[in-house]
């Protein structure tokens, strides 16, 4: 059994018994200080318009985008709808509702018409995919011409960020997840950059940028 896989449905949702250690352990208190300096960045790249975020999890990345870029409005979808309860929650919690709405979808078939956002973020979340084109090909349909999709997810290879991601996420996991949990599921339970390079090619934008940012990949494409 290996604990990505858990997570691995055409989507896989997250499971609603992991969802508030999910939360709470890994995207509070692994990614947190990641989804503030991301949502910095994105707010540099577009400082008004409409941003997607699919698979957003908890919200954390699209709140505080809706914090850093008043002039935004971001819309977070997450197949699970535990999920999204808690990216609501979180939104009040924070401050940063006014911009930001969260809804229950599925990645490979996004329910927004064409051309309909100016930038859109996948982050941590191609390896819950089973067929990462078909999620590809949807977000090229409703991105607008000249629009963005930044994808992020844990680096492989040579200088494998999942490795570190393992001692992290062991650390951070209750006593009956942790014989789940080994080096070999956190490396089997992705794909490598290689992988996702070649699902862009298979893909409608075809061309991307890579980067190496710390134990994460980015893939930047542009709707043409």
């Amino acid at each position: 059994m290996r604990i990505i896989q858990i997570l691995k449905h055409p989507v896989q949702r997250m499971p609603a018994v992991l969802s508030g250690w999910y939360d709470e352990r890994i995207m509070r208190g692994l990614f947190w200080s990641w989804y503030i300096e991301t949502a910095k960045r994105v707010a540099v790249e577009v400082k008004r318009g409409t941003i997607l975020d699919v698979g957003a999890g908890a919200g954390y990345l699209a709140i505080f985008i809706g914090i850093a870029a008043p002039a935004v409005y971001i819309t977070g979808i997450d197949s699970s709808p535990t999920m999204i309860r808690r990216a609501k929650k979180h939104a009040d919690e924070l401050g940063g509702g006014r911009n930001v709405t969260f809804c229950q979808g599925e990645a490979v078939r996004l329910d927004f018409a064409d051309e309909s956002f100016d930038m859109v973020l996948n982050t941590m979340a191609v390896h819950c995919l089973r067929k990462p084109v078909r999620m590809l090909d949807e977000i090229y349909r409703v991105l607008k011409p000249e629009g963005k999709l930044w994808l992020y997810d844990i680096r492989g290879g040579e200088r494998d960020g999942r490795v570190e991601m393992f001692h992290k996420v062991k650390s951070l996991s209750p006593w009956f997840m942790r014989p789940f949990i080994t080096e070999k599921s956190m490396k089997d339970g992705g794909y490598s950059a290689a992988e996702v390079e070649d699902f862009f090619r298979q893909s409608l934008f075809g061309n991307q940028k890579y980067f190496e940012e710390g134990m994460f990949f980015r893939f930047e494409a542009v709707k043409h």
